[in-house]
């Protein structure tokens, strides 16, 4: 299930990379391929899924985009991920076990950064509701396809209501 059918090995022996011996040391030679900065924003990717934006990539990294896309190009000449001609900016790795095995050989603080910088948590204070600056920040989060998270806080304040923070909530993201 994780590779979808897909022989990798098998493909790459008959026809593909040459002079390996094991889906590991093809594994290593494609990542060796790539630059450690490159290595970097592939792992952002990583992160985001078997499939991904470059513009999210770049917003989690904190780069621009040009600098995403051209280390993207490197992955893609690298033969780990591809470009989808129909729909620009979106890409997906070739196989999954390239994936599978750069998210597994990360340590877990690692997984749980780049996690943390492909998601939104929005607080929502349970006496004000939700404000036009939160309203303005989850249209961008949606835009850029990053997970969101809604904290409702200062419940125990006087004239706290969860019910009406809920309705406020509810009126602003449906």
């Amino acid at each position: 299930a994780t590779t979808g059918g897909n022989p990798l090995f098998a493909l790459e022996a008959g026809g593909g990379d040459r002079g390996f011996n094991s889906v590991n040391s093809l594994l290593s030679a494609r990542f060796d391929r790539l630059a450690s900065a490159e290595m970097e924003l592939l792992d952002v990717a990583v992160v985001t899924g078997s499939e991904f934006y470059a513009d999210l990539v770049a917003a989690a990294a904190g780069r621009d985009l040009g600098s995403v896309l051209e280390a993207l190009e490197s992955a893609e000449d690298a033969g780990l991920i591809t470009a989808d001609p129909r729909e620009p900016l979106h890409f997906s790795f070739v196989h999954a076990l390239f994936r599978t095995v750069r998210y597994d050989s990360m340590r877990a603080s690692t997984r749980l950064r780049l996690h943390g910088a492909i998601a939104a948590v929005f607080v929502v204070n349970a006496v004000m509701g939700v404000e036009v600056s939160t309203q303005r920040l989850w249209q961008r989060a949606s835009e850029l396809g990053v997970a969101r998270l809604i904290y409702v806080n200062m419940l125990d304040r006087e004239r706290a209501d969860f019910f009406r923070a809920l309705d406020s909530l509810k009126e602003a993201f449906g």
